[in-house]
């Protein structure tokens, strides 16, 4: 795997993970060579101080992979209120007219996507600068989404997938209540991940994955465990954004001891999976014999099912904060 991180000289480019020579004593907003992506002059100037959280998103249509990263990044432009001295930045202008989009939809009472928002082609990243956050520092998180469609055969386009051999970390999303009669289980998109890498030339024994499996719209799920419901109904994090604005206390032991029921969790849905979800034991196997680090969550982002829903929306969002916690954990190991 390539070093994800540069050299002295150099850092490495959002977009298509090459490495770029910078004048770290002038840094500037540059284009890499390779892609012609223009690169923030903030990720150039701050790289060495926020190295950079890379995830490729992985999922098939309608699992609510972009509705996820909507409410996600509402979640971490609101994180100063839980770490008094962390703030998000975006660092792209798309990324910039995205969030006004999300908070007028927020005090509008729209769901995420109500709104028309630019087009973000299939090659262009979420870029956001995280600040002086609480365990982890700051650091740059960037996100590679594609639609759900490139990953519905079993022959995914690797070509156009660069992410997905070259970074650590894929965070995949599942919808159990969407495979319902559709003739799909857990260890079908499991099967797809791993023949993707394989047409890459991802040795699995050589170069370690960390997979961050998600069950989406686990609010839905009508057989979850009650214990598992109870920790996805429990979560209070989703007031932190507006209108609420709720503060809570997310540092030192009390993160740690959050961290570490998560881990508690994702042992209990690994159990739950091997024992009573269609697929589950198979893919679980899939993932132990290809070297495949995985950690479990159980994550609803808008809290109840908006088939039926007319007007205004109220969204209670539940648990979306841990997929993106498992990340920084996973690659905070990897310095």
């Amino acid at each position: 795997m390539m070093g994800l991180f540069g050299k002295k000289d150099r850092i490495i480019c959002p977009r298509c993970l090459g490495e770029v020579r910078v004048d770290s004593k002038k840094p500037a907003e540059m284009v890499c060579p390779t892609c012609k992506y223009v690169i923030p002059l903030v990720y150039v100037r701050d790289y060495a101080k926020a190295l950079p959280v890379y995830i490729q998103m992985f999922g098939w249509s309608q699992t609510g992979k972009s509705t996820f990263l909507d409410v996600l990044r509402l979640h971490l432009y609101s994180m100063e209120n839980v770490w008094r001295r962390s703030f998000a930045e975006p660092v792209a202008e798309i990324d910039f007219e995205h969030r006004r989009i999300l908070l007028t939809e927020r005090n509008e009472g729209k769901p995420p996507g109500a709104n028309v928002k630019k087009t973000r082609d299939q090659t262009e990243v979420y870029l956001m600068k995280l600040n002086d956050m609480e365990r982890w520092n700051s650091r740059f998180l960037v996100i590679m989404d594609h639609a759900g469609e490139l990953f519905e055969t079993f022959s995914v386009p690797v070509n156009e997938i660069p992410f997905l051999k070259s970074t650590p970390t894929a965070i995949m999303l599942i919808s159990l209540p969407d495979m319902l009669g559709k003739g799909r289980t857990f260890v079908d998109v499991i099967t797809v991940y791993k023949n993707a890498l394989e047409r890459y030339g991802v040795n699995f024994i050589k170069e370690r994955r960390r997979l961050i499996i998600v069950l989406a719209k686990a609010d839905l799920i009508s057989n979850l465990p009650a214990n598992l419901n109870e920790y996805l109904q429990s979560d209070d994090l989703g007031t932190i954004l507006p209108p609420e604005g709720a503060r809570f206390s997310l540092e030192g032991i009390v993160l740690a001891e959050y961290l570490e029921r998560m881990g508690r969790v994702s042992d209990a849905l690994r159990d739950w999976i091997d024992n009573k979800v269609e697929g589950g034991r198979a893919g679980l196997r899939m993932l132990e014999k290809n070297n495949i680090d995985a950690r479990f969550v159980v994550m609803s982002s808008i809290g109840q099912d908006l088939r039926n829903t007319t007007g205004m929306v109220r969204l209670a969002p539940r648990r979306v904060l841990d997929p993106f916690f498992w990340a920084l954990e996973f690659q905070s190991r990897e310095r």
